[in-house]
């Protein structure tokens, strides 16, 4: 497997090469929790629910001169990310969520087509209404009321944005 460093067989660590990014992040398969005890983590999470994390892209879109992030950003389709969280519910029973990518919104059409397609099924399974999502994101002019209205409706009940000093712009 490239892209890992292991033990050698001389005691010491080798590096197994570099490994190229995948581009097209829709073609990684859901994942598979089959096996693990999901319920039995819930006590360890601040809310006391089972939570599992969800990723819809890689990398970031700012160039933030201390990051090694900035190089390339990927993201999955808003529908891919919404079918994936409804495969989940449906076959794990879980409602929470968490996005581990470094920007939920990196791409604003994908998030905006997420956060669109989740409130539609909302709207048609009650049971959805306990979804609770989150991640981080990115201030963005279309990250407006309506917008939030939405996305709240969709589950998402925070969306951490911070606030750096990486750029001059962003300084300023």
């Amino acid at each position: 497997v490239q892209g890992i460093w292991v033990w050698g067989e001389n005691k010491k660590p080798r590096f197994t090469g570099l490994r190229i990014p995948q581009k097209d992040l829709d073609i990684i398969p859901s994942p598979n929790w089959e096996g693990v005890e999901l319920q039995n983590y819930a006590p360890y999470h601040y809310e006391g629910h089972a939570h599992l994390p969800l990723q819809g892209s890689r990398g970031c879109t700012y160039k933030c001169t201390f990051c090694s992030e900035t190089r390339i950003f990927r993201f999955k389709r808003g529908e891919k990310i919404k079918d994936e969280i409804l495969a989940q519910v449906n076959k794990y029973g879980i409602t929470h969520y968490g996005f581990v990518d470094s920007l939920v919104n990196g791409s604003m059409p994908q998030f905006k087509t997420l956060v669109t397609e989740l409130a539609r099924e909302v709207d048609k399974n009650v049971e959805l209404r306990k979804l609770s999502l989150g991640g981080y994101a990115r201030t963005h002019k279309e990250m407006d009321s309506e917008l939030m209205a939405v996305a709240a409706k969709a589950g998402f009940k925070w969306l951490s944005i911070g606030v750096e000093s990486g750029t001059p712009k962003i300084l300023e």
